[in-house]
């Protein structure tokens, strides 16, 4: 895991999005990717019929490498931000996730951490809990649907890898990384 962890931090650092894009910026990219992670659960959960396995399984490793560049973009700006062990810190989260709700409420918690994401946009301690608390989430949804999170986490640095793209500043001054056509 750690190497793949790394191989995602220097991914960022070569399309110079730790370096350019900024926290409250990522954060809506976590966000947006929860959001889709969650439409995707909501319909394989519903529709059990269509195999959605396939978007789950991608959903859950984007959500992973939005939020591992996150951590890495408040690490730039904030000396005082503490690093995370994606293999270790999240262990204790995921009993405090269960004992707060019932594992058929996580996908509703998943979707309003990513909410409280947004909101804590400047306190990077509250960042730091939030990030390890959706992390707890998503290995919690893996673990739900027989899956593991270094397997999704291969599955979508597979598919990005090669990316290309630039970071682009939309109209409000959000910068993002747009990948090329």
């Amino acid at each position: 895991m750690k190497q793949l962890v790394q191989k995602i931090k220097d991914w960022g650092e070569d399309r110079n999005i730790i370096s350019e894009v900024e926290a409250e910026d990522q954060a809506g990219k976590v966000l947006e990717e929860i959001e889709e992670t969650y439409d995707a659960i909501q319909k394989n959960d519903i529709y059990r019929y269509i195999d959605l396995s396939e978007e789950v399984k991608d959903g859950i490793g984007d959500v992973v490498v939005t939020l591992i560049l996150l951590a890495e973009i408040i690490k730039n700006d904030n000396d005082n931000f503490q690093s995370i062990d994606w293999e270790e810190d999240y262990r204790d989260r995921i009993i405090r996730l269960l004992t707060v709700s019932p594992i058929n409420n996580i996908n509703n918690l998943f979707l309003n951490h990513g909410e409280w994401l947004m909101q804590e946009v400047y306190a990077y301690d509250v960042y730091r809990e939030i990030i390890l608390d959706l992390y707890g989430f998503c290995q919690l949804l893996a673990k739900k649907r027989e899956l593991t999170v270094e397997g999704c986490l291969e599955y979508t640095y597979d598919e990005i890898k090669d990316r290309q793209g630039k970071i682009k500043e939309d109209e409000k001054g959000n910068k993002t990384f747009v990948k090329e056509e």
